[in-house]
């Protein structure tokens, strides 16, 4: 039987990897469908200086890289949040137009 990684809403992994003796980390979140057996996928922007794009560019077939978590998350249910994301959407236009 597969594994999935079931992860909430608003949760996230992290890469871990070293690039000149320095270790570097980033959050991602897997962009699969939440029910995918046996692997994920994440989308990663890889800058021409970045310190993660150096080490993801590094990378060769048979390395094996480290992930951490899941990290995070947003306690949801159906019709509970939607005052208070029009409530913060609200303030955050008045104080803009108040400046």
């Amino acid at each position: 039987r597969g594994r999935s990684l079931q992860l909430s809403l608003g949760q996230h992994i992290v890469l871990r990897g070293t690039v000149n003796g320095l270790e570097v980390q980033r959050a991602y979140t897997p962009i699969n469908p939440v029910n995918a057996e046996n692997y994920f996928e994440v989308l990663i922007k890889c800058y021409k200086d970045g310190l993660m794009s150096q080490y993801i560019k590094s990378w060769q077939e048979g390395d094996m890289i480290f992930w951490r978590g899941p990290f995070g998350g947003i306690p949801y249910g159906p019709n509970q949040w939607d005052f208070v994301v029009v409530q913060m959407l609200r303030q955050a236009l008045c104080s803009k137009l108040l400046e």
